[in-house]
C-alpha cells in the first residue's frame, strides 16, 4: 500500500469518489494478525504447561518425602521417644512436688519422701487436662522429634483433625508433649 494513492484523503474529502482498498490486501493483513496472535498464544500455553508440569513433579516428590517421613515416625515406638525425652523432665517434678506437698500436709508425716516423689509421677502420667484422641499420637511424635509445627498442622488438617486442640493459630504448641504422648500411650496399652 502506498501513501501516494491515498494522499488526497483529507477531513473534508468525498468518500464516494475514493476507490476502496483491495480485498486481497485486507485479508492478508487480517490473516497475518491472526497467525501472529495464534503463535503467541501457543508459545505462552507451552511455557505455562512446562511450568505446571515441573511444579507438579516437585509437589509429587514432596508428597512422597512427607509420606516416607510420616511412615518412619509412625514406626518409632512410643517408649523410645518417652525414654529419650523423660531425662529432662525429672528436674521439674521436684519443683512441682513442693506445691503438692504444701497442698497435702497430712501426707508428709504419714509417709516418707519416697511416697511424695511417686505421687507426682503418677499424676504426670495422667494429666488433668482434656483427653486427646489417639489419632493425635503420630502428630505429637512429629512435633516431639522437631517437625515444624505448621507442617504438622497441615497434616492434621489433611487428616480432618482439629489442630486447635494442641496448638494455636500461629503454630505454637499449647500442650505438654511429653505428658500428652505418655497419656495416649497409656490409653493405647
Amino acid at each position: 500500500m502506498t501513501t501516494d494513492c491515498y494522499s488526497f484523503v483529507q477531513p473534508g474529502a468525498d468518500y464516494t469518489k475514493i476507490k476502496p482498498i483491495d480485498q486481497k490486501i485486507t485479508v492478508t493483513y487480517i490473516n497475518e494478525y491472526i497467525i501472529n496472535t495464534v503463535n503467541f498464544l501457543n508459545k505462552f500455553t507451552q511455557s505455562s504447561e512446562k511450568s505446571l508440569l515441573s511444579l507438579t513433579q516437585k509437589l509429587t516428590e514432596l508428597n512422597t518425602l512427607i509420606t516416607i517421613l510420616e511412615s518412619k515416625l509412625s514406626s518409632i515406638d512410643g517408649d523410645v521417644l518417652n525414654v529419650a525425652v523423660e531425662a529432662p523432665p525429672p528436674p521439674p517434678p521436684p519443683a512441682s512436688s513442693e506445691p503438692l506437698a504444701s497442698d497435702n500436709p497430712t501426707q508428709e508425716p504419714a509417709g516418707g519422701e519416697e511416697e511424695e516423689v511417686l505421687q507426682p509421677e503418677e499424676e504426670e502420667e495422667v494429666p488433668s487436662g482434656p483427653s486427646l484422641d489417639p489419632a493425635f499420637l503420630p502428630f505429637l511424635k512429629q512435633l516431639k522429634v522437631g517437625v515444624h509445627p505448621m507442617q504438622v498442622k497441615m497434616g492434621m488438617d489433611r487428616a480432618n483433625l482439629d489442630s486447635s486442640e494442641i496448638m494455636d493459630e500461629a503454630g505454637t504448641v499449647t500442650i505438654n508433649l511429653v505428658e500428652a504422648i505418655a497419656q495416649l500411650n497409656a490409653a493405647a496399652s
